[in-house]
């Protein structure tokens, strides 16, 4: 896990560096093929209440019961645990984000049929972004770009897919 200050991010991700800022988005082995340790395609989310009980995703997440919440969390499609962090005054934030070329500059590695997948977990003083290839972000705030900023997390209402 990598503790992000938004200062420095915010000088890595200028103009002049997002060529050189977007290969560090990605991991590649030996060969220069891009790594996925992480298959977030059908990874989800699981809100843990202080009582023990959980609820886990993709579906309900409008629904959720708001209150005690104890901790939250990605979950593969087999049901391991990525990462989880503690929620702060029962507020939080999942959401899933996917990164293609389009979106972070012209790029062999990200492609609309595998592009780079993150999941953020947010709560008050905490935006982590868990990444496909293994990488955590963990920031105190939101930054002003992305894909670190708070436009490309919104709030789900009732009823809307995450």
């Amino acid at each position: 896990m990598t503790k992000v200050d938004r200062k420095e991010l915010a000088e890595e991700m200028k103009m002049e560096n997002i060529e050189t800022w977007n290969k560090t988005l990605y991991k590649t082995d030996s060969k220069g093929k891009r790594l996925l340790l992480a298959n977030l395609t059908n990874a989800t989310w699981r809100v843990v209440y202080n009582d023990g009980k959980s609820v886990d995703g993709p579906k309900g997440y409008g629904k959720l019961k708001r209150k005690n919440v104890k901790s939250i969390s990605v979950i593969t499609e087999d049901g391991k645990v990525l990462f989880t962090i503690p929620v702060k005054d029962d507020w939080f934030i999942i959401r899933k984000i996917s990164l293609t070329r389009a979106l972070v500059g012209a790029t062999e590695e990200y492609t609309f049929q595998q592009p780079k997948r993150c999941i953020v977990l947010v709560t008050k003083g905490n935006c982590t972004y868990v990444w496909d290839d293994g990488d955590i972000d963990e920031l105190d705030g939101f930054g002003d770009s992305s894909p670190y900023r708070k436009e490309n997390i919104g709030v789900l209402v009732e009823g809307e897919s995450w």
